[in-house]
């Protein structure tokens, strides 16, 4: 089973993006809505939440396969973004972003783990380098600074309305993925061969 080999470089692209805006505006919030101390817990939580889905959504994408997982992860992180828009109280604002920060969780799976998984050998460090590079490029640079113009000429709010749509285009690449994970596939192929012994 493969994956389409350009569906990762997008989501490389999107989530890096989101990642960058995301610091951005919670750093410079319009007008005086959080203390600098304040501020710098709503921070601590995206740590948090990166560590705690670094962790947890390959181990949970072992499980219930790389598709199902990202199309979770990737939906959930929409929600983040604009939590910075509409969210007033920083306790809550903390709160909603370790649930959903999980965008960075996604990141070990679309750089590494699908591209080894439908890359052959020889071709694998290229396609790695072509990831991370196009990613960098793309939601490092031009992500960053459209997402500044935007927010120039219509509010911070613009950069975080960007980031959610980033997100939701990876949502909708994700549904062109083909399952990868071995764990899914022996479960779909014992599944497959009890219902062909049962037929005969």
């Amino acid at each position: 089973m493969r994956a389409r080999k350009g569906d990762p470089v997008i989501h490389a692209h999107e989530f890096q993006h989101q990642r960058r805006t995301l610091r951005a505006t919670v750093h410079v919030p319009e007008g005086d809505r959080f203390s600098p101390g304040t501020m710098s817990g709503v921070m601590t939580c995206l740590g948090v939440a990166w560590v705690l889905w670094g962790f947890a959504t390959p181990a949970i994408s072992d499980r219930i396969g790389r598709k199902p997982a990202l199309i979770g992860f990737t939906a959930l992180a929409v929600c983040c973004p604009l939590a910075v828009v509409y969210v007033e109280s920083p306790v809550l604002l903390g709160a909603i972003m370790v649930v959903t920060y999980t965008g960075l969780g996604c990141f070990t799976l679309f750089m590494a783990t699908i591209p080894a998984e439908t890359v052959p050998r020889a071709a694998l460090a290229t396609a790695l380098g072509v990831i991370m590079g196009v990613g960098e490029l793309a939601g490092g640079f031009l992500g960053p600074m459209i997402a500044g113009w935007a927010s120039d000429q219509w509010g911070l709010q613009a950069a975080m309305f960007i980031a959610a749509g980033g997100a939701l285009v990876v949502v909708a690449l994700c549904f062109a993925l083909k399952e990868t994970a071995p764990a899914v596939l022996r479960r779909r192929a014992a599944a497959t061969g009890a219902e062909a012994g049962a037929a005969v």
